[in-house]
């Protein structure tokens, strides 16, 4: 989880406080959460999408005449085009991952304001993570713009759900790879969700999910540049925060690199972020924990 602001938002780990009433010097915390949920797909096929047959019931997949030729064919990874064709993906596994995932957002004190979730496969997973799991929770901002190109980065989106209201309508912008663009695979579209605080004024949010580790460096510059270009277009007095999965490896926000890019964008982070490797760390696998792929046992 990273956060990045621009330099007129305080920002303190995921807490961001800002003034409800300045006149009155009154201060009311927002608070915000970023999660990489990791592949939550529904257990529906989607027939314009061939990548998301990995998360179908192994039921519906041995009925698939040539689903292992297909899961071969699309998942070139063996270890990947394996899961397509043994994952039992149920609904009472994906009942009990939507449990799981809300058991953690409800215990988050304080309780987010805004929630930055990559890696969701549609608005309707997104809706019932949100009607089911996280009822009267007060999120009734829900954004899911399901953008992403599915035969190069699997239509797996950036979602969010805010309890603040949509200052005006959400808009998806393509990472501009340039001339980088035979280097670098597609990856999911930066959302820009403007949302209004409660003294009116507008929270320029940025949800983020940048190419993976695997790809070359190149690939992230070229994401890092494009959000930049977006929050340089805004107002030099606009509140901006960008939040999501940056997916600079450790070692590369503790270089000049990641350095230049924060300067270059405004953008102020919290110090646990520049930590890279060390404790607490922004390496997710720095501490033990359970692997994504325990759902599907």
């Amino acid at each position: 989880m990273v956060w990045l602001a621009r330099t007129l938002l305080v920002v303190i780990m995921i807490v961001t406080a800002m003034a409800t009433a300045a006149s009155a010097q009154e201060f009311r915390t927002i608070t915000l959460m970023s999660w990489n949920i990791e592949n939550l797909f529904d257990t529906t096929d989607d027939p314009t999408n061939p990548f998301d047959d990995t998360f179908l019931p192994k039921a519906v997949k041995d009925a698939r005449p040539g689903h292992a030729a297909h899961c071969r064919q699309f998942n070139p990874i063996p270890a990947f085009a394996r899961e397509c064709i043994e994952i039992d993906w149920t609904d009472e596994k994906l009942s009990r991952k939507l449990q799981a995932i809300a058991d953690v957002i409800r215990a988050v004190r304080p309780q987010p304001d805004v929630i930055i979730l990559p890696e969701l496969e549609n608005s309707g997973i997104l809706s019932r993570l949100n009607a089911e799991f996280l009822a009267g929770l007060g999120y009734a901002t829900q954004i899911e713009l399901d953008t992403t190109v599915m035969d190069l980065d699997r239509g797996i989106d950036v979602g969010i759900l805010s309890r603040l209201p949509s200052a005006s309508p959400p808009t998806a912008h393509k990472v501009d790879f340039g001339n980088d663009t035979d280097l670098c695979r597609a990856t999911r579209d930066i959302v820009a969700a403007p949302l209004t605080l409660p003294d009116g004024r507008t929270l320029h949010l940025y949800a983020v999910h940048f190419p993976s580790g695997g790809n070359p460096i190149e690939c992230r510059e070229r994401a890092m540049r494009t959000l930049n270009a977006l929050s340089s277009a805004l107002p030099t007095d606009a509140i901006a925060v960008a939040g999501g999965d940056f997916n600079f490896p450790c070692n590369e926000p503790e270089g000049d690199l990641f350095g230049r890019f924060l300067a270059e964008g405004r953008w102020s982070v919290p110090p646990e972020v520049r930590t890279g490797c060390e404790e607490p760390g922004s390496n997710k696998f720095r501490n033990a924990r359970p692997s994504n792929r325990s759902w599907f046992t």
